[in-house]
């Protein structure tokens, strides 16, 4: 170590996919290249999938779905947009079919995308806690800091 920082930039974009340890697949859905966006990583472990949408707007979620259509389908998915009133678009959910949600942050999630999640188990930061998800051969368990 010569004591001097360096800065190194790493930029990414759609189809760019990493195995990870444990053969965890990182594959990043959106943005393409030369698009400013929301980074939207998508993983895969074995037959489980998790889907981390972050700020991803309808627009991009619409795009999400005519790209990958089906394979977006994941065990666990972020909520989009901490559940404001226009996240979680009925086309994305049904893409999507998560079977758990979870909500990351304190604002109340809009009443409308909790209506259109009723299907999937859901955890919120805010009443949660840290939120951990064990992964094994045959299923998964959620473990928070407030069980």
């Amino acid at each position: 170590n010569t004591g001097q920082e360096s800065e190194v930039t790493i930029r990414v974009k759609a189809g760019d996919r990493w195995i990870l340890e444990d053969n965890v697949v990182l594959e990043i859905l959106w943005p393409p290249e030369n698009i400013q966006g929301p980074l939207i990583p998508h993983f895969t472990y074995g037959n489980y999938r998790i889907l981390l949408p972050g700020d991803a707007t309808t627009l991009v979620e619409r795009a999400l779905v005519e790209q990958y259509g089906q394979q977006l389908s994941s065990q666990v998915m972020l909520l989009p947009r901490h559940g404001a009133s226009t996240a979680a678009t009925p086309a994305f959910l049904q893409a999507v079919k998560p079977e758990v949600v979870v909500v990351t942050g304190t604002s109340p999630v809009s009443p409308y995308v909790l209506a259109r999640v009723t299907d999937s188990e859901r955890y919120q930061t805010a009443y949660h806690g840290n939120i951990e998800f064990i992964f094994t051969g045959e299923n998964y368990k959620i473990k928070t800091t407030r069980d």
